[in-house]
Order: structure tokens, then sequence, then C-alpha cells
């Protein structure tokens, strides 16, 4: 494998460990502001019910009613994905934190804190590509859904 030197390992898990504290606090961030999107437009389905008990059914009230269930499931699928996020970026960031602080620079082990280096480089890695992909999921799906007929 490579030769690399404590100093370099130190350095990169203190990078790693902050790259993870601040997604977890984005996918936090983002997470809280589409639940309450979920909840306004849900509420926004409880008075279209209301109106459906006062004055009955009718085609436009049917699609607005459509499109509010339509919405709230998009949300729900991102929102589960962010959950994903918020687990995976937690775990990294605490193993991190245990990896630079914890773990002796010269750990009777063998090689714990080069094994810790690796592992994390490799999953953050794969959290990056998870984000990358969802992002263009998302990009891609507002295109389509933004389009004017």
């Amino acid at each position: 494998m490579f030769n690399l030197d404590i100093e370099f390992i130190n350095k990169t898990l203190n990078d790693i460990w902050s790259f993870h504290l601040v997604l977890l606090g984005i996918a936090l961030t983002i997470f809280t502001l589409l639940y309450s999107f979920i909840l306004s437009k849900r509420d926004t389905l409880i008075d279209i019910a209301e109106n459906v008990n006062q004055t009955g059914t009718n085609p436009e009230i049917k699609r607005k009613e459509k499109n509010a269930i339509n919405y709230i499931q998009n949300l729900r699928k991102v929102n589960d994905k962010i959950v994903y996020i918020v687990i995976a970026t937690f775990t990294l960031f605490v193993f991190g934190w245990v990896a630079e602080r914890i773990i002796p620079d010269n750990c009777c082990w063998y090689k714990t804190k080069l094994f810790c280096f690796y592992s994390l480089s490799i999953l953050t890695v794969l959290v990056l590509i998870f984000l990358i992909v969802m992002s263009i999921k998302i990009y891609y799906h507002y295109k389509k859904t933004t389009r004017i007929i």
C-alpha cells in the first residue's frame, strides 16, 4: 500500500470529520424544510376534504387533491433519502471523530488508524456518489415537473 505519515492521516481524518459535520447540518436543515412543506400541503389536503364535504366534488377539486397527494409523495421520497444521508453522515462523523481523537497514533493494534483512514475515505466517496446521483435525479425531476407545455 501507500506509505502515509501519521500527520497526513490525522489532518485528513480531521477534514473528513469536519466534512461530515457540515453534511449532517445541511441534511438536517433540508429535512426540516421539506417536512414543513409536507405539513403545509397536508393542511391543504384537509381544507380540500372539508370543501368536498360542504360543496361536493368537482373536477378541479379532484385535480387539486391529486396534485397535493403527488407533491407529498414526492417530497416524502426525497426526505426518506435524506434520512439515509443523516444516518450515514452522523455515523461517519462519530467514526471520524473517534478515529482522529481517541485512537492513539501508535496504536497497539495493527495499523488501526490507517484502517480507519481508508475506511472513512472510501465511505465518504460513496456518500458523495450517492449525493451526486440524488442531485442529478432531483434536477431532472425539477426540469420535468416545471416544464411549460
